[in-house]
């Protein structure tokens, strides 16, 4: 559920707008920045983009490309990147507070720093490894690019799904200051702003700052909002031009926000599913009176159905009273680029990037169960420290009077990560025929009101303590040759190598401790229970289900601390520890045709195109694999995902320039696709963790038309 406000900012910048300037407003110019040019105001402009690190039209790029200047974010009504969902084909990003990014229906769902982003984030060519804070107000924002489909052959990250390419306003000479606010409904105040101006003959700096308030426009029935943002952004930006030939430019940025994750709603897709009715688990509040034909459990379904927004409505949740997701986040960035024209048609790029201070706080990272009480789930124990740095090398240039554009790189990054989390799977109780019949081997069939057992047969809770520190290194290169006038041939490679070194410690639950307190006979909403001694790890319960049990034996471990997680003993004196290093290497090359139609009669006299391309794309992406924390299991080792692409695609400008059709075919085929899945390791708990897919196809066609 994601229901946009409506910001009523139109009425209020030319208010609340102060553009203070010494030599009138200007327009900056920026290497690798996207420019805009018309002829007549009724014509599209020609947009020029760096998606293949050479300025060109985006007509002319053979590239699954979207571009969009800072000024035609703004005019849109755009706010932060995470609005570019609204024109861009393939694009999704979860929410407005989310850095869950989609391209092509393919993304990281959990944004664990162990797992590769599919989509990589790129900010005045720095690769920003943790994506956590990415979706920077547009006002400092001079162009955003967005690549569908692998990308390697041209980037220092290697990536499955796609890239985002955001260039920031540089300083000038010119002295300008901007202030703009507006308010609107759910009590939303926003302000930002922008000072630039020359400090020396050859030396300039610029501030940029946002500010973002608002109430939440969802609520749980437990009184508590979600959807609001609190957030604050810093950019401090410098240029030096050293030289004629020579410029330094420098980038630090901070943010913080302090905010609570959109709710939602839950919805049972699939009423056979194991902790459903596939294994006719008995959950808190389930009263299956003992009798030949026992009603199915249904405690799971109900907790579901009492968050449905078939019984709540539209805008409201009911979630629990603890399970608002907090996101809590620190972040800061710093680069530096050396931009070095070595000759006229030669030029040399060195970027050094640090990312840091990048702090997330606790939070509940998944709640299988979707409905008000806390039952599987996996929630962050402790605030999680990321630190990051990188080192590129670019060479790009053209030779042969420019029919032979070239780009080349070297990429180091190295990133250091903890995580601390647990996994819950609480108290749960299973019929006795049923347990016999899972014992056996067999499918269980309905329980026949047999002796319950209750108890920690999966768990019921394990924390993790992961460290871990990953290593990149890359050479790529990428060549484009005009074979004719109007044919043109791309071809790229590129060379990966992944280093993983990751250590994990597991501390389960105390099962004596859990049995002890167990055993013996406790007062229930029904009368007394009495559970017997544990057999492995499951209690006989001298009661029939109509009793509760289950919802008995919850009551013995109540939530203390209030951060919404039974207090369950935990065995910190068998504390499990576990160390794995593997690399992990691939080549990837990519080739691209094209060929320009403007020159057909076809084109120009029935279409009436003022330009026409198609393209053909074949290329081969790469994740790097890792090691998953799988439980008692320890550490499982995730295989790396390849992914073969394959994409026709298709741009025309017709009718005097007036109407732009852009259009893609694609299919992906991935070998190991990463992807979640439940899971039970071998102590029997259950989890949600990343597993290989053998092979799965992704096949789509997107479109773009402005008019």
């Amino acid at each position: 559920m994601n229901v946009p406000r409506n910001r009523f900012f139109w009425t209020l910048p030319a208010a609340l707008t102060l553009i203070a300037t010494s030599g009138g407003v200007h327009a900056q110019e920026e290497s690798g920045a996207l420019q805009s040019q018309s002829k007549r105001s009724d014509q599209l402009e020609e947009v020029v983009v760096t998606a293949r690190r050479r300025e060109e039209s985006l007509q002319d790029a053979p590239v699954a490309v979207s571009a969009f200047s800072g000024d035609a974010m703004r005019e849109k009504g755009f706010t932060n990147i995470g609005d570019l969902t609204k024109s861009v084909p393939s694009l999704q990003i979860a929410s407005p507070q989310s850095t869950q990014i989609y391209i092509r229906g393919v993304g990281e769902r959990t944004g664990f720093v162990r797992v590769d982003p599919t989509v990589g984030i790129y900010l005045d060519g720095l690769y920003i490894p943790q994506t956590d804070g990415a979706l920077l107000n547009v006002l400092q924002i001079s162009s955003v690019q967005v690549l569908r489909g692998p990308q390697g052959t041209l980037f220092g990250k290697n990536t499955t799904g796609g890239a985002i390419v955001m260039t920031l306003e540089k300083p000038s000479q010119e002295y300008s200051a901007s202030l703009t606010g507006g308010f609107g409904n759910y009590n939303l105040r926003d302000l930002s702003g922008t000072i630039n101006g020359g400090l020396s003959d050859n030396f300039a700096a610029s501030l940029g700052f946002s500010a973002v308030k608002a109430d939440g426009y969802t609520k749980d029935i437990s009184g508590y909002e979600t959807g609001n943002e609190d957030s604050v952004t810093g950019i401090i930006q410098t240029r030096w031009d050293y030289s004629e030939s020579l410029t330094v430019d420098s980038m630090f940025y901070y943010g913080k926000s302090d905010e609570t994750v959109l709710g939602s709603n839950c919805e049972l897709v699939n009423v056979d599913a194991l902790t459903v009715n596939g294994l006719y688990i008995q959950w808190p509040g389930d009263t299956s009176p003992s009798h030949p034909s026992p009603s199915t459990p249904s405690a799971w379904a109900d907790n579901c159905n009492a968050n449905s927004e078939e019984v709540l409505g539209d805008l409201t949740t009911n979630m629990g009273k603890d399970a608002a997701l907090a996101l809590t986040q620190t972040n800061m960035l710093f680069g530096t680029t050396l931009d070095w024209a070595l000759a006229e048609n030669h030029n040399l790029k060195f970027l050094v990037g640090w990312q840091g201070g990048l702090e997330e706080g606790p939070l509940q990272t998944n709640d299988s169960d979707g409905g008000p009480q806390f039952l599987l789930g996996s929630y962050n124990i402790d605030d999680s420290d990321r630190d990051s740095y990188s080192l590129e090398l670019q060479l790009n240039g053209s030779l042969f009077d420019s029919r032979v554009t070239y780009s080349s790189g070297l990429f180091y990054m190295q990133q250091t990560n903890s995580e601390q989390f647990g996994a819950l799977f609480g108290l749960a109780g299973l019929d006795g025929q049923t347990l016999a019949e899972l014992g056996s081997g067999t499918q269980p069939t309905a329980p026949a009101g047999s002796v319950p057992f209750v108890g920690i047969f999966s768990g019921p809770l394990v924390l993790s303590d992961f460290d871990l520190e990953n290593e990149t290194f890359a050479i790529y290169g990428q060549a484009s040759a005009d074979l004719s006038e109007h044919l043109q041939l791309t071809a790229g490679i590129r060379y990966t190598r992944e280093y993983r070194d990751y250590q994990l410690e597991i501390i389960g639950p105390d099962r004596d401790a859990i049995s002890s307190r167990m055993v013996g006979t406790h007062t229930g909403p029904y009368g007394p229970v009495t559970f017997g001694p544990a057999v492995e790890g499951l209690h006989p319960c001298a009661c029939t289900w109509a009793q509760d049990p289950v919802a008995v034996a919850h009551s013995l471990f109540p939530d203390a601390d209030g951060d919404g997680v039974p207090d369950y003993p935990l065995d910190y004196t068998n504390t499990q520890k576990e160390r794995r290093a593997e690399s992990f290497s691939k080549t990837t090359p990519m080739i691209t045709l094209s060929y320009d139609l403007t020159e057909s009669s076809w084109f120009s006299d029935t279409l009436a195109a003022d330009s026409a391309m198609i393209y053909a794309t074949w290329s081969i992406g790469f994740k790097s694999g890792f090691f998953e924390p799988n439980g008692s299991d320890g550490l499982l080792r995730i295989e790396p995902e390849t992914v073969e692409n394959s994409e026709i695609g298709f741009k025309m400008d017709a009718l005097d320039r007036t109407v732009r059709f852009n259009a893609a075919l694609y299919q992906m085929n991935y070998d190991d696709q990463q992807l979640l899945q439940v899971s039970v390791d071998s102590s029997g708990a259950v989890g949600v963790i990343f597993k290989n897919v053998g092979e799965s196809v992704i096949t789509g066609a997107e479109a773009e038309l402005t008019w």
